[in-house]
Protein backbone atom coordinates (compact mmCIF):
# COMPACT_ATOMS: atom_id res chain seq x y z
CA UNK A 1 0.00 0.00 0.00
CA UNK A 2 1.40 3.40 -0.89
CA UNK A 3 1.69 6.45 1.34
CA UNK A 4 -1.19 8.32 -0.30
CA UNK A 5 -3.58 5.39 0.19
CA UNK A 6 -2.53 4.97 3.80
CA UNK A 7 -2.98 8.66 4.55
CA UNK A 8 -6.36 8.68 2.79
CA UNK A 9 -7.59 5.76 4.92
CA UNK A 10 -6.25 7.32 8.11
CA UNK A 11 -8.00 10.63 7.42
CA UNK A 12 -11.20 8.85 6.43
CA UNK A 13 -11.22 6.74 9.61
CA UNK A 14 -10.68 9.87 11.70
CA UNK A 15 -13.60 11.71 10.11
CA UNK A 16 -15.88 8.68 10.24
CA UNK A 17 -15.14 7.93 13.89
CA UNK A 18 -18.05 9.99 15.17
CA UNK A 19 -21.40 8.32 15.57
CA UNK A 20 -23.56 8.82 12.48
CA UNK A 21 -20.71 10.00 10.28
CA UNK A 22 -20.81 6.93 8.00
CA UNK A 23 -24.48 7.52 7.25
CA UNK A 24 -23.92 11.25 6.72
CA UNK A 25 -21.03 10.58 4.36
CA UNK A 26 -22.96 7.97 2.38
CA UNK A 27 -25.92 10.31 1.99
CA UNK A 28 -23.74 13.29 1.03
CA UNK A 29 -21.91 11.49 -1.77
CA UNK A 30 -24.77 9.28 -2.95
CA UNK A 31 -23.59 5.78 -2.08
CA UNK A 32 -24.81 3.16 0.35
CA UNK A 33 -23.55 2.88 3.91
CA UNK A 34 -21.87 -0.46 3.23
CA UNK A 35 -19.59 1.09 0.60
CA UNK A 36 -18.43 3.78 3.03
CA UNK A 37 -17.86 1.17 5.74
CA UNK A 38 -15.73 -0.89 3.36
CA UNK A 39 -13.69 2.18 2.39
CA UNK A 40 -13.19 2.96 6.07
CA UNK A 41 -12.02 -0.59 6.76
CA UNK A 42 -9.65 -0.54 3.78
CA UNK A 43 -11.44 -3.48 2.14
CA UNK A 44 -12.36 -1.46 -0.94
CA UNK A 45 -11.18 1.75 -2.55
CA UNK A 46 -13.69 4.12 -4.13
CA UNK A 47 -13.69 4.73 -7.87
CA UNK A 48 -12.45 7.99 -9.35
CA UNK A 49 -15.75 9.91 -9.21
CA UNK A 50 -16.57 8.72 -5.69
CA UNK A 51 -13.03 9.56 -4.57
CA UNK A 52 -13.52 13.15 -5.71
CA UNK A 53 -16.88 13.38 -3.94
CA UNK A 54 -15.41 11.78 -0.84
CA UNK A 55 -12.44 14.14 -0.77
CA UNK A 56 -14.80 17.11 -1.06
CA UNK A 57 -16.93 15.74 1.81
CA UNK A 58 -13.81 15.11 3.89
CA UNK A 59 -12.60 18.66 3.27
CA UNK A 60 -15.95 20.18 4.25
CA UNK A 61 -16.18 17.97 7.33
CA UNK A 62 -12.67 18.90 8.43
CA UNK A 63 -13.36 22.61 7.86
CA UNK A 64 -16.55 22.48 9.91
CA UNK A 65 -14.62 20.89 12.78
CA UNK A 66 -12.05 23.68 12.68
CA UNK A 67 -14.53 26.54 12.23
CA UNK A 68 -17.19 25.38 14.69
CA UNK A 69 -16.39 26.58 18.17
CA UNK A 70 -16.82 24.07 20.95
CA UNK A 71 -19.52 25.20 23.32
CA UNK A 72 -18.68 24.76 26.96
CA UNK A 73 -20.90 22.32 28.77
CA UNK A 74 -23.14 23.83 31.37
CA UNK A 75 -24.84 22.06 34.20
CA UNK A 76 -28.58 21.84 33.76
CA UNK A 77 -30.59 22.72 36.83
Amino acid sequence: MNTITTRFQTELRTLLAERGAVDACAKAIGVNREAVSRWKAGKLMPGCENTLRLLEWMSLSAQSRILTPIEPKTEQE
